[in-house]
């Protein structure tokens, strides 16, 4: 817990002071670096809390990685490629990776459902970038909306009893 606090607090703190000390700078090559290492302590105290569920690990890491990609996106100015091709492919790959998760580790029903269910709805997110405008090439949006929206149905089709248990 207190490797987990500290790693936030500094990585919070010093995405702070990069903002204030250069708020209008370009991502330079140092910049990169840092995020890069931030984003992997983050990625690795996720893998570390939550290395139990392994569909509830894939969500978190679906829905954190997004958000730096963005974030990272954001800093070198805005091109949109984290909108336009990494966040839909996320989406796309962590639905594939719980249901090959599933198989492989053979889970119960009931430990991974709910999550894959977040993670289907998750992708069908890339459909707000869509509407929104905010994609160069609209194709890995609407593959991420697809495999998102099979995913969901297939859920609520074939383990319709097992979703409405695990909500309950």
């Amino acid at each position: 817990r207190i490797l987990l606090w500290a790693s936030l607090l500094v990585i919070v703190v010093s995405m702070g002071l990069q903002r204030l000390v250069f708020p209008e700078q370009p991502m330079t090559a140092l910049r990169w670096v840092w995020f890069g290492l931030a984003s992997m302590w983050v990625v690795v105290i996720i893998i570390v809390r939550k290395r139990r569920n392994i569909a509830k690990n894939v969500s978190y890491l679906l829905v954190v990685t997004s958000g730096l990609c963005a974030y990272a996106d954001h800093l070198g100015g805005w091109r949109g490629w984290s909108t336009t091709i990494v966040i839909p492919v996320m989406c796309i790959f962590a639905i594939v990776g719980i249901l090959i998760a599933v198989r492989v580790v053979r889970l119960h029903v009931g430990d991974y459902i709910l999550y894959a269910a977040l993670s289907a709805l998750i992708g069908l997110s890339p459909g707000l970038f869509l509407i929104f405008g905010w994609v160069y090439n609209p194709i890995p949006s609407a593959i991420s909306v697809a495999v998102g929206a099979i995913m969901l149905a297939l859920a609520l089709v074939f383990r319709r009893a097992e979703v409405k248990h695990e909500l309950s």
